[in-house]
């Protein structure tokens, strides 16, 4: 919903409360992130199938 609080919108290379978005694969359905320290991690989204 716009104006929704609970949800922020990046570009790579932008960050957010020390997070930032490094890349986005939109094929793949995957986005890489790198957290302080370096820790970079990946969240994958699988859709549910009915």
């Amino acid at each position: 919903m716009p104006g929704d609080q609970r949800v922020r919108v990046l570009q790579p290379g932008e960050s957010f409360n020390g997070i930032s978005l490094q890349s986005v694969n939109v094929q793949a359905g995957s986005a890489t992130f790198s957290a302080a320290g370096g820790k970079s991690f990946t969240l994958e989204l699988h859709e549910a199938t009915q």
